[in-house]
């Protein structure tokens, strides 16, 4: 095969990566903490920041911007029965009670949840964030957040939702290299944060056969060089 050739198909190999050699994960936020939905209802709180980590591919912190508002992580609400309603929110412990589970929940202080990013693996995009927020019927639900360079800096963007069903569950698609951080802040409804979707890049056969396609390319065009000598 000639050299033209051999670039060629290298050059239509390359083009084809970034469609093959990308895997998503969803980061579950509440089983990643530990805490399987099946043990059923209720919360764990923690003071923040809380890392939430996946293996390999680096870890996200959990945090409020107001220091006496913990993250919460919450899993078969006592308030309805239906299991998806789990995800992060924010509560000030009172005592032995805390006070909110969702955000926009906790009273006389609007807080925000805040995620940060830049701990994620090289490479990472954030793809999508899924939002949960379930209600009586007809119930209003809400949900509102920035995307943002820093924990209060460099907002590019508000993104804002609603609806009125029982069961409402939102999945945000994400401009890739948009934000270092999310900013969750409170709305008309209350809402949890279920988790993120990331892509990582891999190796792949397609980037394996490409980088030897050029490679041959290139030892064709050294020994034609030598032979012309």
């Amino acid at each position: 095969m000639s050299r033209i050739r051999l670039t060629a198909v290298a050059a239509l190999a390359l083009a084809a990566l970034p469609a093959t050699a990308r895997a998503q994960t969803f980061w579950d936020f509440v089983a990643l903490n530990g805490v399987p939905a099946s043990q059923g209802a209720g919360t764990v709180n923690v003071a923040g920041p809380y890392n939430v980590c996946n293996g390999a591919l680096g870890c996200v912190a959990l945090s409020s911007n107001v220091s006496s508002v913990h993250v919460v992580f919450k899993w078969n609400s006592p308030d309805t029965q239906v299991p998806d309603e789990k995800g992060v929110g924010l509560c000030q412990p009172s005592g032995r009670v805390c006070d909110g589970d969702e955000i926009g929940n906790v009273p006389n202080q609007s807080p925000w949840l805040l995620i940060d990013l830049s701990g994620l693996a090289p490479g990472t995009a954030v793809l999508s964030v899924t939002i949960v927020s379930l209600g009586g019927t007809g119930q209003f639900e809400a949900f509102k957040f920035d995307l943002c360079q820093t924990a209060t800096t460099g907002c590019s963007s508000e993104i804002v939702g609603s609806g009125t069903t029982t069961q409402t569950i939102w999945t945000i698609p994400i401009t890739q290299g948009s934000a270092q951080w999310l900013r969750f802040k409170p709305d008309q409804g209350d809402y949890l944060v279920q988790g993120i979707t990331t892509t990582v890049p891999e190796p792949g056969t397609m980037g394996l056969l490409a980088t030897g396609l050029v490679a041959l390319a290139g030892v064709g065009s050294l020994r034609r060089r030598k032979n012309r000598k």
